[in-house]
């Protein structure tokens, strides 16, 4: 572990994804944030998911977007939910919109109101009806009228009444007029 922590980041940008991928996960903690966050997104794309559970919390919040959008979604799925709710918005919008929907629903409801209403609509169109039923009501102020645009109308009648009671005025006349007709009775009175 001492031989990791002395490594510059200049020495792991050349390191080979075989040389990453052997470094042992509980090897990984001992890598500074600027460390990690000087392997490219190659050598990051090629980690393993024992190795991304073995980031801290520091660590995947230095994550530079570009790694973070070069995570696969195994990956993305590694990430210990307090991680994920501790990452800035710019890394939430960098996640692949091809792996947003592996977020499990623990990571889901760890997003803040600010991560979730940064996410793009390309996001916010794949995610699971478990998924948006796992973003609190309180947070569902936080998306934007094209975000809740982006909600497929399967999607829309999966919402909770708590969640569509959530929603302001500027965001209900965000509703097309198909997802509006899917809507039941229980989630509008």
């Amino acid at each position: 572990m001492a031989q990791l922590t002395g490594l510059t980041t200049g020495q792991l940008k050349v390191m080979g994804s075989d040389q990453l991928v052997a470094i042992k996960a509980d090897s990984v903690v001992a890598l500074s944030t600027a460390q990690v966050r000087g392997i490219t997104t190659l050598g990051i794309s090629n980690l393993g998911t024992d190795q991304i559970q073995g980031l801290g919390t520091g660590q995947i919040s230095g994550l530079s977007t570009a790694q973070v959008a070069a995570l696969g979604s195994a990956q993305v799925e590694a990430i210990d939910a307090a991680d994920i709710a501790r990452m800035t918005t710019d890394q939430v919008r960098a996640i692949s919109t091809t792996h947003v929907d592996n977020l499990s629903t623990d990571q889901i409801v760890a997003l803040t109101g600010g991560q979730i209403g940064s996410m793009r609509t390309s996001q916010i169109a794949v995610l699971t009806s478990d998924q948006l039923q796992a973003i609190d009501a309180v947070d569902m102020k936080s998306l934007g009228t094209a975000q809740i645009r982006a909600i497929s109308s399967t999607n829309i009648s999966t919402l909770t009444t708590q969640e569509i009671a959530a929603l302001v005025t500027s965001q209900l006349g965000g509703f097309s007029t198909t997802q509006m007709g899917v809507l039941l009775s229980d989630q509008i009175n």
